[in-house]
């Protein structure tokens, strides 16, 4: 996962998902925090993706705040994480938000 500074400006990518123009490469810890998708969470803080370890990679090292948002209906009772998950600092639902202790 690369990320780019944002001008504001999108092209269609090689997924279908919009991209930024922008060839101006951000590093990862010059942010001060991320927004992490997810398929959904658990009551913990860990993130159900996809099963590649993309994000886990990528913010392996990341000093920011860690943002999860996700339906609450997605949000999960299951203990699905391994031991090279990373966890969510906060947890955004639209009921609520969820701190966690990481």
């Amino acid at each position: 996962i690369s990320f780019y500074k944002n001008t504001g400006e999108f092209i269609k990518g090689r997924f279908g998902v919009l991209e930024p123009v922008s060839k101006e490469k951000i590093e990862i810890n010059d942010l001060d925090l991320i927004v992490i998708p997810g398929l959904a969470y658990n009551k913990k803080g860990y993130r159900l993706g996809r099963g590649k370890g993309y994000y886990d990679r990528a913010l392996e090292n990341f000093s920011g705040l860690k943002i999860g948002l996700i339906y609450d209906d997605l949000l999960l009772d299951d203990e699905f994480q391994e031991d090279h998950d990373l966890k969510v600092d906060i947890l955004i639902t639209e009921k609520r938000v969820i701190k966690f202790e990481v």
